[in-house]
């Protein structure tokens, strides 16, 4: 089942082939977009089936005029340098694109990126991707717009939904706390005393769990 408010998968057949799979790592691994556009081959463990999220794409470098920013490709947001980053569960239907895509494109650079600009010699620019790519699949596919980070918020949604642990989760999408995780998706886990009820029920046994007090040890049935 689709989680309430999910974006279409419509305009996917319609992105441009060599950016398409970047939908699939938003969507199925949870990444921004910034992050996706920083994500090298050394960071897929197809064995593992893992990736490993420690930096991305920004506008946020000096220019020397205090105007606008430079791109460039950083450490994720809001972390250290030093910091190794997070890991995110690297699923079937994911890896079958990112694999798909490194035989078709392959990867630029030092840092082997999947996803450089159009013409394969720098960083893709986040004003390109929404201008020439994002905007344009969305209109072709009659589809309103939303933002590219829609595609994270389906997959916390879907996850959440699923009754993944939100600590998990939390981890998963790299926010700074469990409890910003629990206050942003507090919507989608509005059955979470009823799964609490029925895990504790389950594992106590409730309908044979006997009270202490008769004599030779024998207890009374707890019904309530």
């Amino acid at each position: 089942m689709r989680p309430k408010g999910a974006p279409s998968r419509a305009p996917f057949t319609l992105f441009p082939e060599r950016y398409r799979c970047m939908l699939w790592v938003m969507a199925g691994c949870g990444l921004r977009l910034g992050e996706t556009m920083g994500l090298g081959r050394d960071r897929i463990s197809f064995a593992d089936r893992l990736i490993t999220v420690d930096r991305q794409v920004a506008c946020d470098g000096d220019t020397g005029s205090g105007r606008y920013g430079r791109m460039r490709l950083r450490h994720v947001k809001w972390r250290e340098d030093g910091e190794q980053g997070r890991r995110v569960p690297l699923p079937d239907v994911v890896a079958i694109a990112l694999r798909r895509h490194l035989r078709d494109h392959g990867t630029w650079g030092d840092e082997e990126l999947l996803f450089p600009n159009a013409t394969g010699t720098g960083l893709l620019y986040p004003y390109y991707w929404y201008g020439r790519i994002w905007r344009p699949a969305l209109a072709a596919a009659d589809v309103d717009y939303f933002k590219p980070h829609s595609l994270r918020h389906f997959y916390a949604a879907s996850l959440l939904s699923q009754g993944v642990p939100v600590s998990e989760v939390s981890a998963w999408l790299g926010h700074t706390s469990v409890s910003f995780t629990e206050r942003y998706y507090a919507g989608l886990m509005p059955d979470a005393p009823d799964r609490a009820r029925l895990a504790i029920d389950g594992a106590l046994r409730a309908d044979r769990l006997e009270a202490p007090g008769r004599r030779g040890g024998r207890g009374v049935r707890m019904t309530g």
